[in-house]
């Protein structure tokens, strides 16, 4: 769901890799699943598939990239196994509710502010906001919002100037298969309805006024 030639935090992809059920114990009474996560990521850059961007004081990998060639590869095969699908802004898929392209995506990363999502189930275990150049915090919930049975709900790409407020918040909670949210805030605190969301493990919040801030949890 990177971007091409983006350069990818760990920390954030160890998440999203557990939040996805993509990691699993394989002795529950000796590593966690961030360990299980780390000796994957290791495990691809021994074999030369993933390239170090950075690494931390202590030598650890803290960030991470992937060549364009094999970006594209996989990029390819996953849409071709309706694993991933990238909805871009030219898509003619975007404009089409006749279209049952949404319905079997596993994760579905959107890069256009112009879309339909079509009526019926959706299947979609993750969604990725990357553009959204109306900043129409409203309209990126709607759509958000239809994908009931969402794990990971990752809206940090947007900057949406005014963040979301306690209603959209409580919105949201709505979503409770959430393992992995990440979204710009402007409220001061995060409703009690937050409790809805029992199966989460990652909450990244940011706030467009200041890189450091205060919220009050409930």
């Amino acid at each position: 769901g990177f971007r091409e030639d983006a350069v990818i935090p760990v920390s954030k992809l160890l998440w999203l890799w557990i939040a996805e059920g993509f990691i699993h114990q394989t002795n529950p009474s000796q590593k966690s699943l961030k360990n299980e996560a780390e000796n994957f990521l290791n495990d691809l850059i021994d074999r030369n598939l993933v390239m170090v961007a950075e690494r931390s004081s202590k030598g650890g990998v803290k960030s991470c990239h992937v060549h364009d060639l094999l970006h594209d590869f996989c990029l390819a095969k996953s849409e071709e196994e309706n694993f991933l699908l990238h909805m871009k802004r030219y898509d003619q898929r975007l404009t089409t509710s006749a279209d049952s392209v949404m319905h079997e995506a596993y994760r579905l990363c959107i890069h256009s502010d112009k879309y339909v999502v079509p009526p019926g189930p959706l299947r979609a275990r993750s969604l990725f906001f990357w553009s959204f150049l109306s900043n129409d915090r409203s309209s990126m919930l709607t759509c958000a919002l239809q994908f009931r049975l969402l794990r990971v709900l990752d809206l940090s790409h947007i900057h949406v100037v005014s963040g979301v407020d306690e209603q959209d918040f409580i919105k949201i909670t709505n979503l409770v298969h959430l393992r992995y949210l990440a979204i710009w805030i402007g409220c001061q605190s995060i409703p009690s309805e937050i409790e809805n969301l029992q199966n989460l493990e990652s909450l990244i919040l940011m706030k467009s006024s200041t890189r450091y801030f205060s919220i009050k949890l409930p």
